[in-house]
Order: structure tokens, then sequence, then C-alpha cells
């Protein structure tokens, strides 16, 4: 009889996007509305994010918005961090929603986001996070 070989399968995940954090007490459609509006792109309700958590054992169901632009490969989601029964980025529990730019951004774009969505009025922060020192960092991989 011959033994069965096991096989390990190493991801890397690009993380080569930008991130923001938001905190505000509103509901998601209206802090949606609210970016569309500052931020001139068109968030659309996108399928909830659904992550299962070691600690709760059970998934949480994240909402997303999201702007897909196919002209340049660039994308911008407005993911939740909060559920009820647990957070999605637990180290960030702070943030009630996170801002992802994928694909065109810069470093100028971010600070330009940055300074339209701290405007908005029931925005009570908005900060810049780095990505790669998040421990759950892959649970923004979507």
């Amino acid at each position: 009889m011959q033994a069965l070989s096991k096989f390990t399968l190493d991801v890397k995940y690009d993380f080569e996007f930008i991130l923001l954090g938001i905190s505000c007490h509103e509901k998601d459609y209206r802090i949606s509305w609210a970016l569309r509006e500052k931020l001139e792109i068109d968030l659309c309700r996108g399928e909830d994010l659904n992550i299962s958590s070691k600690k709760a054992g059970e998934a949480g169901s994240y909402a997303v918005f999201e702007c897909l632009n196919e002209d340049n490969d660039s994308a911008i989601f407005l993911v939740s961090n909060r559920c009820d029964s647990s957070f999605l980025i637990p180290e960030q529990r702070s943030c009630d929603y996170f801002l992802v730019a994928r694909g065109g951004y810069d470093e100028e774009n971010k600070e330009e986001m940055l300074q339209k969505i701290r405007e908005i009025p029931f925005v009570l922060t908005a900060f810049s996070i780095d990505p790669s020192s998040l421990r759950s960092r892959q649970n923004l991989i979507f």
C-alpha cells in the first residue's frame, strides 16, 4: 500500500490597495449615500460578505457597497466592520466601515478621499490603515 502524499498550498495575497477606516454611527445606506455624493462615485449595494468566525462559531454577514470601473480596472468598496456576532477586522474595533480602493489609486487620491470623507457631518473620524499590519487582513480579500 502506498502512502498518501500531503500537499500544502501556499497562497500569497495581494494587499496592494488603499484602506481607509471610517468611524460613524449611521446606517450603511446613509454613509454609502454620503460617500456617493462627496467622492462622486456610484456606490451600489453588492452581495454581503459572509465570513465565519472562529470564536463565535457562526458566519457573520457584512454589508458591501461597490463601485466598479471597468474602463481603468479599478474598484472602490465600502464594507461594514460590524455584524451581530463579530467584527470583520477585530483589531480595528473603532472602525464602523472600511473603504477599500483597488486599481489606479495612489497616495494623492488617498489624501483627497480622506479629506472629503472627513467633511461629511456625521463622520466622527476617517484614517488610513496599512493592510499589511492587520492580522485579519485576509478578510479584506473578496
